[in-house]
């Protein structure tokens, strides 16, 4: 009789604590949905992207026919730059959708930033 009234908090602990980490995961895939990124920089800049958007949970910077692949940092709050891992599908860089802010540098062509604009709740 203990064992069965011992059980049954258990199992209800456990069904909790279930559904609260699939909230926390649902909650971390979703988190840049509604999520836009602008540029900032000199549009007649090589690396300038063509056209920015979310996909999954990653971020494409389409770049322009022919561009240079510049080199991705990530700009901290106190404006140290860090590298960035990404990939390059084609003419696009794919990055993960965990920055604020990015900036896209090549030796002459003058740096252009992806900045994260989260959409108001």
């Amino acid at each position: 009789m203990k064992g069965n009234a011992l059980a049954r908090p258990v199992r209800l602990a456990a069904i909790v604590a279930i559904l609260l980490s699939l909230c926390a995961c649902d909650h971390a895939v979703r988190a840049h949905i509604g999520t836009r990124y602008i540029i900032e920089g000199d549009p007649q800049s090589a690396i300038y992207p063509k056209e920015i958007e979310p996909r999954d949970e990653d971020v494409l910077i389409t770049l322009k026919e022919g561009a240079p692949r510049p080199e991705v940092l990530l700009i901290e709050a106190g404006g140290r730059e860090t590298r960035f891992p990404f990939a390059t599908e084609g003419s696009m860089l794919v990055v993960p959708a965990k920055f604020g802010r990015l900036r896209l540098r090549h030796e002459s062509d003058s740096p252009v930033d992806v900045v994260e604009q989260t959409a108001a709740k």
